[in-house]
């Protein structure tokens, strides 16, 4: 794919992280005006993908939700560890599958509500060692979204061991003079010390979680949407917590 340009970051002299959230369903739109009034938030999460479990209340909402101020965090959950056909071919074809349906977001008018050079974040559940298999299909989907799509591809994953093994295995792949890793993005998650736990307040950046090349770090978690629960304007949502280098981590 040409006319793409390779990922930069830069701070500047003055570090800062910017603050989100992400949640696996869509709220309304109410509820999003709240959170974005007043608050701390810059971005938040869209789900996308086949294994995403509130798949279907984001579909079709990306133009409201960035209608409001957010930027987001594209997100397809596509194949896990224990899942079956663990392969680069089916990586690729998850990677089609996910630009496709990015592509299906449209505004009011029929255009695209979402950037065509967006970054869209691979879910990968499982953290410590990953199984080559398990790192064949990282690849393929990788290297499917950049050969296959106009967008970018990233990852979601634990800082642990994980992030590593992922980005040494996408340095392997060669694209020009540069590698698949240096167009990838990773958005990492770390719950233990150094995470100032449930909070909003923190001066902390993606680069505290461990992971010296991290985007976006999700430091608390709500799985069940009650460990970490946020409230503003009368809205309370459980919700997972995240600092990123920039206000719209998908650059979407």
């Amino acid at each position: 794919m040409t006319g793409r340009n390779r990922l930069t970051i830069s701070l500047g002299g003055t570090r800062m992280a910017y603050k989100g959230f992400d949640i696996s369903y869509c709220p309304t739109k109410t509820q999003l005006q709240n959170f974005w009034t007043g608050s701390p938030f810059y971005f938040t999460s869209f789900y996308t993908g086949p294994n995403a479990s509130n798949a279907t209340s984001f579909k079709g909402q990306a133009a409201m939700i960035k209608s409001i101020g957010y930027g987001l965090m594209l997100v397809y959950v596509g194949r896990q560890k224990s899942s079956s056909n663990l392969t680069k071919s089916q990586g690729n074809t998850d990677a089609i599958d996910a630009g496709s349906k990015i592509d299906a977001e449209k505004d009011a008018n029929g255009n695209a509500a979402i950037s065509t050079s967006a970054t869209i974040f691979l879910d990968i559940e499982q953290g410590g060692q990953l199984s080559s298999s398990f790192l064949d299909y990282i690849e393929g989907f990788c290297k499917g979204i950049w050969d296959n799509t106009t967008y970018y591809p990233g990852i979601y994953c634990s800082y642990s061991s994980t992030a590593d093994q992922i980005k040494t295995r996408l340095e392997t792949v060669k694209i020009g003079t540069v590698s698949l890793a240096d167009f990838t993005k990773f958005w990492v998650f770390r719950l233990s010390n150094p995470s100032p736990g449930c909070t909003v307040t923190t001066n902390l950046e993606p680069s505290d979680s461990g992971v010296s090349y991290a985007d976006v770090w999700q430091y608390a978690q709500s799985p069940t949407g009650t460990e970490c629960k946020i409230t503003y304007n009368g809205t309370t949502l459980g919700v997972d917590l995240d600092l990123a280098i920039t206000t719209n981590p998908s650059g979407a």
